[in-house]
Order: C-alpha cells, then sequence, then structure tokens
C-alpha cells in the first residue's frame, strides 16, 4: 500500500464539508443504449488502475499527525454503486438528489459513488466525486477511462509508474 499527503487545498476541503452542504464534484454520462451493472462493476475496478486517488481513502489520523494522509490500495474491494430503474424523468431526479446530497466516504478506498440508472430514453451514469480527492478534470478523467473500460478499449492514462506523484491535476 502507498501513501500521499493531501495538499492544502484538499484539506481545506475536508474541513469546509458538511453533512448538510457536501462539497462533492458531480458529472454525468448519457447514453443511448442500456449499460450492464456488472460489467460496469468490472470496468471501474479497471478504470481506477492508472487513477491512484481513486483508490484511495484517508489514512487514519494521530494526534501528533500535522498533514492528512490518503493510504492508496492496489485495487478497489469494494464499489459503491447504486443501480436503479426509471420509469420517468422524476425517478432519475430523485436517484441523482440521493447520491449528490451525501458526500462519499472517505473511510473507504474510491472516495467516489455512483448512480447507473436505466431510463427508457437511454441510460445515465451519474458520479459524484469527493471534492478532497478531485476536481472536474479529475472526475472527467476518471468517467473517460471508466467508459474505455466498459467499451474495451485501451485507455491512454499513464500507469502509476509514470505518475511523479498521486494526484489526477496535471501538473
Amino acid at each position: 500500500m502507498q501513501t500521499a499527503s493531501l495538499n492544502v487545498l484538499d484539506e481545506l476541503y475536508l474541513h469546509l464539508n458538511r453533512k448538510e452542504e457536501p462539497w462533492s464534484v458531480h458529472l454525468e454520462l448519457r447514453v443511448q443504449g442500456r449499460i450492464d451493472g456488472k460489467r460496469l462493476h468490472r470496468a471501474v475496478r479497471k478504470a481506477a488502475l492508472p487513477h491512484p486517488i481513486a483508490r484511495a481513502r484517508l489514512a487514519d489520523a494521530r494526534a501528533t499527525d500535522v498533514r492528512y494522509r490518503w493510504e492508496i490500495v492496489d485495487q478497489l474491494t469494494s464499489i459503491d454503486l447504486e443501480e436503479i430503474e426509471c420509469e420517468d424523468p422524476a425517478d432519475l431526479a430523485r436517484g441523482r438528489e440521493r447520491l449528490l446530497s451525501r458526500t462519499p466516504d472517505l473511510d473507504r478506498a474510491g472516495p467516489f459513488s455512483l448512480l447507473l440508472a436505466h431510463d427508457p430514453g437511454g441510460d445515465a451514469l451519474v458520479m459524484n466525486l469527493h471534492h478532497a480527492a478531485g476536481d472536474g478534470l479529475s472526475a472527467l478523467r476518471l468517467m473517460g477511462s471508466i467508459a474505455r473500460a466498459y467499451a474495451r478499449r485501451k485507455d491512454p492514462v499513464a500507469t502509476v509508474e509514470n505518475h511523479h506523484n498521486f494526484a489526477w491535476r496535471e501538473e
């Protein structure tokens, strides 16, 4: 297991986050067809491999620690993915609201939550990323990796060995 320090801005997002006002990033992908939940699960696991922070959890802090740290696991053991069937747009809106009304749990690896909504007009994959772990570009990069893994396409994202740090953000 690897570790990495949170930067000052990411620590700020930890402190600003409140239950009644979650600090997270919302990204949504819509498709015309149907997304298979089991295949999506496998794709998310595979997509997280080149994104170390997608496999991170907040390390337990000791009283003497001056910085928060991420623990980065080798692979995700669980994925926070809810799957719902939508009869009308209101079902998707309720599912989205439920997902975005909470911040993803940092006590387990994978600082993001997903909602797969099956809709008669086409499915939606909704991501809720903890803002301490990433920004909008981070969410977009991870969602792109998930889509490519689902489509069984090569992902041009650099591997962990080619990263100079553990951040998703470009240096």
